[in-house]
């Protein structure tokens, strides 16, 4: 990566072409496999795997945030709060699960249901906004209409020498809803970064790929 001034990052082809693939790839792909295996928020069990495996791969796991003064182990924290935390879910999946691709339009919803799972889970952890969990989760059930949220990622999104601004008409249309300002912005520099890209390299990058040229970024 060249670096035209201190801090900033002009991108390059070779950067793209690196980040089309992943050492983690076939770790990823399990937990997508096991969210197309089992999408839904209905049978405790499932939603107990989805939850744990997600939360400890990617370092946000939600026991570490159970309510305090309450004496649940792991175990019984899992078993008697996580499950309601997401049963409301299913029917807010069901709206995005046609469409192919997050765009100006789609992203308005998309944010919705991230902050709707937020605020459920703020129930079971004391008012934790568990921002980076929700995004990963939404992520690996509908993998290109959620875009991975965490530090790194958005600190790296600064490192770029590149003016990712949201949209006026968009901007507009995100202070009419209920959602997480922090990852609202995150979503329209992302979405603005991909479109930046394709019009430069004619590459259009997964949401995976886009994190996976964050991560290097970082590094």
């Amino acid at each position: 990566m060249s670096s035209l001034k201190k801090e900033k990052i002009t991108l390059t082809k070779k950067d793209i072409d690196d980040c089309l693939t992943s050492v983690y790839n076939v770790g990823n792909e399990i937990l997508y496999d096991m969210c197309k295996k089992y999408p839904s928020h209905i049978d405790d069990q499932q939603i107990i795997a989805k939850s744990w495996l997600i939360g400890r791969s990617y370092g946000v796991a939600l026991e570490r945030y159970k309510p305090k003064g309450k004496k649940l182990n792991n175990d019984s924290f899992y078993k008697e709060k996580v499950p309601q935390a997401f049963k409301k879910l299913d029917g807010h999946l069901n709206e995005l699960k046609d469409l192919k691709e997050i765009t100006g339009e789609s992203i308005v919803r998309c944010l919705e249901v991230h902050n709707c799972l937020i605020e459920e889970l703020k129930k079971i952890t004391d008012g934790q906004i568990k921002r980076s969990f929700c995004s990963k989760y939404l992520h690996f059930h509908l993998w290109e209409m959620f875009f991975i949220y965490d530090q790194i990622a958005a600190t790296s999104l600064g490192k770029l020498n590149y003016q990712l601004k949201t949209p006026k008409d968009l901007k507009v249309k995100i202070t009419t809803i209920k959602a997480d300002a922090r990852y609202a912005e995150f979503c329209c520099k992302c979405l603005a970064l991909k479109r930046k890209i394709e019009a430069d390299f004619g590459r259009v990058l997964t949401n995976r790929q886009l994190d996976n040229l964050l991560l290097n970024i970082a590094k």
